[in-house]
C-alpha cells in the first residue's frame, strides 16, 4: 500500500469510528497526580468483562463543591468509591452519550478545600469483542489453536471505558500500573516489570511507574506472542504472533538506530529504558505511539527478505520512526487539547523523514516528503475546508488530512523559512522547556521567535497559516523585466478574501546557484497589495518556491509560462531543478481543475515529459493523468488521447527501468522502476503488458504487484486468478495477503470482483482491511458500478459489520469520488435522501460528486482544445470528425 493511501486510510477510519463528544471539557480545580491501576483480566477467554481497582492521588487546587472525573459508559461500580478523609460522600455517574462522568460530592454540602485527597474505586467494565477501542480483545490461530489477545486503543476519548479517570491530555500523572493474568499469557505494557508473584494460579505482575503522561498514552498488550530483542542500551523488542522470526529482524535492527538519530537531532535524551514494538491483528489505527510501547497493524511492521519488496521495506521503517518521534512529540511534549493535534502528527509526519534521512540518506527522504506529503496536503487543502487550529464541536473533525498532511507541510516550512540549524535549536529548546507537560502552538512559535531574524513576529505569521483554511496562489505578472507577486486564496469559491504572510523564493535562468536558496528572499504580507522585484540581466525564465518549500501555488502570465516552457524542453531542462519540475508540473493540474489555466496550457507544457526522468516529476504527473482518467474513463475518447499522450511521453521513462533490473541497494531506482510499470501497465504500454503475462511465475520481487495485478486484468481465463486466489488464502503475512488482494482487484471480470466485495462481509475478515479491498474494487474502471451496486445493496449490513470503523463517511467519500455521470449521481443522492437524510456526510459525498460533474462538463471541450484543434471551416468537418464528437456532444447533453 503507498504511504499516500495507508496515511488516508488511517484518517478515514478515525474520523468514521471517533465518538462525538460534545465541548464538555473536565474543570480544573481537582488535578491528578497519581493512579494506581489493577487490571484483572484471568478470564479473558470466557468473559466479555474484566474487573478493575483504581486509587488516584489528586490535588484540589482550589475549593470546588464537586470532584469531577471521567466514568465511560461500559464501566459499573462494584461498591461505593471510597475518598480518604471524607466518610460520607454522594456519586453521580452520568453516562449519555456526549458525557461520561462521574461526579462525588460531600454528602454534608462541605467543599473540598485544598490539599491532596486520595479516590479509590472498585469497577466492573466490559472487553470489547466487536469494537476495537476501550481494552478490547481479538483472537487468531495459530497450529489450529484460537489464542486470545487483549489490547488498548485509549487515544482519543477511551480510556475513560477502561478505568475512571481525567480523559483530557491536558491531565498528566504518574501510572502505576499491575495485572492479574492467565498462566501462560505475557503482558507488555509501557514500562519494565518490576516484579511478579504466584498465589495458586493467581498471577500478579506490577510493573514500574510511568513517566508522567496522558491517559491516552496508556497502553497494555497482554498475548502469547513472540518477540525479538534489539541490539541497544534501551530495552527493546519487536513481537508479533507466532511468524518466523526473519520477519521481526527488520524492525529490530532499524529501531536503536532510529531512536538514537532522533535524541542526537533534538538534543533530549530518550528518558526511558525501553521501548518495545508489538505487531497486532486487530488495531484501528495504522499504529499507536505510546510512551515505552508502539502498536501497529502486522502490515505495518513485520518484514519478509524474500516475500516483501522495498517498498514494503520503507513502509515498515517509515512507520518505526514515525512512532518513535510520537516519544518526543506528543508524549513528552503534549498538546493540551485535541483541537492542536497538529502538534503531534505535523512533528511526527515530518521528522520520520528527518530520522530516516539520518540512517538511509540515499533514499532521499528529503525530495520524497515533497511529493509524498506536500503535494498532497495542497491537493486535500483545495477545498479549505479545514484550519489546523480547530474550534472543535466534536474531536473526530480533528482526525483529517488536513492535519496530518498539511501539519507535516507547515512544519517543513517553518524549517527553511528560519534555516536548518535556528530550527533545530528552537525545537530543542521548545521540548525542553515543555517536557513532562503540556503545551499549545503559540509556545512553540515563541521558543522558535527567540532564534528568528525574522521581520515579523512569528506567532502572528504562523496563527496567519494555522487559523485560516486554505492556501494562497501567487499570481506572478511581468512587465518591462519587472515582476509583481500578488496572492488569491485558491478555491473554487472565489468570493474567499483571506491573506497570508507569505514566504517568497525564486531562482532565474541568470543564478548560478539555482534553486538552493529556501529561505525567504521576500515577503507578501496581508497588508501589501503587492511585492515587486526587477529581473537580474540575461534572465530568461523565472520560478518561484524553490524546492516547494512554501506551502502555496503559483501562476504565471502567458510570457511566464511560455518561457518556463522554453526551458523545459532545453538540455538539462534549462537548469530547472527536478523538485521545481514536479512543482510546476503539480501546481499547473491543479490550476485547470480549478479552471485557472487551461488544460491546452497544462498538456502544451507537458511535452517536456518526453525527455524527463525523474521519478519525482512523473509522481506528480501520474497524479495529475490520474486525476483526469478516473473522470473521464480510460475507454472513452478524452481518455484515449490521454492515455496516448502519457504512453508517447514516458517511453524514455518506461525503458530506463527494465524489468529485469533489480537494484535492490537504490530506492529510488525501485520507486521509479514501480511506478513507471504499475502505469505502463494500466495505460496499455504493449511491452509492459506482454512481459508481465511472461513473468506471470517468476517476477522481480519488487513488480510482484505490478506484474500480478497487469496479467489479471488482461488475462481470458480463470485459473490465473484462481492461482492468485490460492496463495492469497495460504499465504500467512498479511502483507503479502494485501498484496494478493490488491492484485486479484485487478480482473475485469464481473464475478471475480463480487468474490472480492462479498469477502469484505465475511466474519473471518479483518475489519480494518474492509475499507481498503472495498477501495481496489472501485478503483477499478470495470468495478466502479459494481462496487456502487454492492454498497447499495448492503448498505445496512456494511454498517452492521463495520461498527467499529463505521464505514459510512469513509465509503461515502469514496463513492462521491467515483460518480461521474448523471445516472450515478442520481442514484447517489437518492440513496442519500432515503437513508441519510440531513446527514453531513451523505452531503459531502453529493458535493464530491458534483464537483465532479462539474468538473466534466467544463473541461471535457478545453481538453480538446489540445487533442484536436479547432477547425477553422466548420462546413467542411469530415463526416468521420462529426461522428467522433458524437460522444462527447451526448456527455455535456446528459450533465446539463
Amino acid at each position: 500500500m503507498s504511504s499516500t493511501i495507508r496515511h488516508l486510510l488511517t484518517i478515514l477510519f478515525f474520523v468514521s469510528f471517533v465518538n462525538s463528544q460534545t465541548n464538555f471539557r473536565l474543570p480544573k480545580s481537582v488535578l491528578p497526580q497519581q493512579y494506581n491501576l489493577l487490571i484483572d483480566i484471568r478470564n479473558i477467554q470466557d468473559r466479555d468483562n474484566f474487573r478493575g481497582g483504581v486509587t488516584i492521588t489528586m490535588d484540589v487546587v482550589e475549593p470546588t463543591k464537586n470532584i469531577v472525573l471521567h466514568f465511560g459508559r461500559t464501566l459499573r461500580l462494584l461498591s461505593k468509591p471510597l475518598l480518604q478523609n471524607i466518610s460520607d460522600i454522594n456519586v453521580k455517574t452520568t453516562t449519555d452519550t456526549n458525557v461520561e462522568v462521574l461526579t462525588i460530592t460531600d454528602a454534608n454540602g462541605n467543599n473540598f478545600e485544598k490539599g491532596s485527597y486520595t479516590l479509590s474505586i472498585q469497577y466492573e467494565a466490559a472487553i470489547s469483542t466487536s469494537i476495537l477501542n476501550g481494552i478490547y480483545r481479538s483472537s487468531y490461530i495459530d497450529k489450529e489453536n484460537t489464542k486470545y489477545i487483549v489490547a488498548t486503543q485509549f487515544q482519543p476519548t477511551f480510556a475513560r471505558r477502561a478505568f475512571p479517570c481525567f480523559d483530557e491530555p491536558e491531565f498528566k500523572a504518574i501510572f502505576k500500573l499491575t495485572f492479574m493474568p492467565p498462566q501462560g499469557i505475557t503482558v507488555i505494557t509501557n514500562t519494565k516489570k518490576e516484579k511478579e508473584s504466584s498465589i495458586g494460579t493467581m498471577r500478579t505482575i506490577e510493573f514500574a511507574e510511568t513517566p508522567k503522561m496522558s491517559t491516552h498514552m496508556v497502553a497494555f498488550v497482554a498475548s502469547q506472542f513472540d518477540c525479538t530483542a534489539s541490539t541497544t542500551t534501551v530495552q527493546s523488542s519487536v513481537c508479533s504472533v507466532n511468524r518466523p522470526e526473519e520477519e521481526r529482524q527488520l524492525a529490530a535492527e532499524e529501531a536503536p538506530g532510529l531512536l538514537q538519530a532522533l535524541i542526537q537531532y533534538t538534543g533530549v535524551n530518550y528518558e526511558d529504558n525501553k521501548l518495545e514494538h508489538v505487531a497486532l491483528p486487530d488495531l484501528l489505527a495504522e499504529s499507536m505511539g505510546h510512551w515505552g510501547l508502539i502498536t501497529y497493524r502486522e502490515d505495518n511492521l513485520l518484514y519478509h527478505p524474500e516475500k516483501s519488496s522495498s517498498i514494503d521495506k520503507q513502509k515498515v521503517v517509515g512507520f518505526l520512526a514515525h512512532d518513535i518521534a510520537y516519544q518526543w512529540f506528543g508524549n513528552l511534549v503534549t498538546p493540551t487539547w485535541w483541537s492542536d493535534l497538529f502538534l503531534n502528527e505535523g512533528f511526527a509526519r515530518y521528522f520520520e523523514n528527518i530520522a530516516i534521512e539520518q540512517t538511509h540518506p540515499d533514499w532521499q527522504m528529503d525530495k520524497q516528503f515533497v511529493i509524498n506529503t506536500v503535494q498532497k496536503a495542497l491537493r486535500n487543502d483545495e477545498s479549505a475546508a479545514f484550519p489546523l487550529q480547530q474550534s472543535l464541536s466534536d474531536i473526530s473533525s480533528v482526525f483529517n488530512s488536513v492535519t496530518y498532511l498539511k501539519g507535516g507541510s507547515i512544519i517543513r516550512m517553518v524549517e527553511h523559512v528560519l534555516g536548518a540549524d535556528a530550527f533545530k535549536n528552537g525545537v530543542s529548546a521548545y521540548i525542553k522547556n515543555f517536557q513532562h507537560s503540556t503545551t499549545s502552538p503559540k509556545n512553540l512559535w515563541a521558543e522558535l521567535n527567540k532564534i528568528s531574524n525574522l521581520p515579523y513576529d512569528l506567532q502572528t505569521v504562523m496563527e496567519n497559516w494555522t487559523k485560516q483554511p486554505g492556501f494562497p496562489l501567487l499570481n506572478v505578472t511581468t512587465e518591462n523585466r519587472q515582476v509583481t507577486v500578488t496572492q488569491k486564496q485558491i478555491s473554487s469559491n472565489n468570493d474567499l478574501t483571506t491573506q497570508w504572510y507569505v514566504p517568497i523564493t525564486y531562482t532565474t535562468s541568470a543564478d548560478e546557484f539555482k534553486f538552493q536558496t529556501t529561505s525567504p528572499q521576500l515577503w507578501l504580507t496581508p497588508n501589501d497589495n503587492a511585492v515587486k522585484f526587477n529581473l537580474p540581466d540575461g534572465a530568461e525564465w523565472l520560478v518561484l518556491n524553490n524546492k516547494q518549500s512554501g506551502f502555496y501555488r503559483v501562476n504565471y502570465d502567458e510570457a511566464g509560462w511560455d518561457s518556463i516552457e522554453v526551458a523545459l524542453k532545453l538540455d538539462n531542462f534549462g537548469g530547472i531543478g527536478e523538485l521545481n519540475r514536479a512543482a510546476i508540473v503539480d501546481d499547473l493540474f491543479s490550476l485547470a481543475k480549478l479552471n485557472v489555466v487551461t488544460y491546452s496550457r497544462v498538456f502544451k507544457l507537458l511535452e517536456f515529459l518526453k525527455n524527463e526522468g525523474s521519478y519525482y516529476t512523473w509522481s506528480s504527473a501520474f497524479e495529475g493523468f490520474g486525476y483526469i482518467l478516473d473522470r473521464v474513463g480510460l475507454n472513452s475518447t478524452l481518455g484515449d488521447y490521454v492515455t496516448k499522450f502519457a504512453l508517447t511521453h514516458m517511453e524514455k521513462f518506461y525503458n530506463s527501468t527494465p524489468f529485469q533490473n533489480i537494484q535492490e541497494d537504490d530506492q529510488i531506482f525501485t520507486l521509479k522502476q514501480n511506478l513507471a510499470h504499475k502505469w505502463a501497465c494500466i495505460l496499455g504500454h504493449t511491452d509492459c503488458i506482454d512481459k508481465s503475462k511472461s513473468l506471470f511465475k517468476a517476477f522481480n520481487i519488487n513488480l510482484k504487484s505490478t506484474v500480478i495485478c497487469s496479467a489479471l486484468r488482461e488475462s481470458t481465463v480463470d485459473f490465473e486468478w484462481d492461482l492468485v486466489w490460492s496463495h492469497y488464502e495460504k499465504s500467512t503475512m498479511v502483507s503479502e495477503k494485501n498484496m494478493f488482494l490488491e492484485s486479484l482487484s485487478c480482473t475485469k471480470k464481473t464475478e471475480q470482483l463480487k468474490t472480492l466485495l462479498n469477502l469484505t462481509l465475511q466474519d473471518t475478515f479483518k475489519g480494518q482491511y474492509g475499507l481498503f479491498l472495498f477501495s481496489k474494487v472501485l478503483n477499478n474502471p470495470y468495478g466502479v458500478d459494481l462496487a456502487l451496486e454492492f454498497f447499495f445493496e448492503n448498505y445496512e449490513k456494511i454498517f452492521l459489520k463495520y461498527q467499529d470503523i463505521n464505514l459510512r463517511s469513509s465509503i461515502l467519500q469514496l463513492i462521491g469520488s467515483k460518480i461521474t455521470t448523471a445516472e450515478t449521481y442520481n442514484k447517489l443522492k437518492d440513496f442519500v435522501t432515503t437513508n441519510l437524510s440531513n446527514s453531513q456526510e451523505g452531503q459531502e459525498a453529493l458535493n464530491i460528486a458534483e464537483t465532479n460533474k462539474n468538473w466534466l462538463k467544463r473541461s471535457g471541450e478545453n481538453l480538446l482544445k489540445y487533442f484536436e484543434p479547432p477547425i477553422k471551416n466548420a462546413a467542411t468537418i469530415p463526416a468521420s470528425f462529426a461522428i467522433f464528437l458524437l460522444p462527447i456532444y451526448i456527455i455535456f447533453v446528459l450533465f446539463n
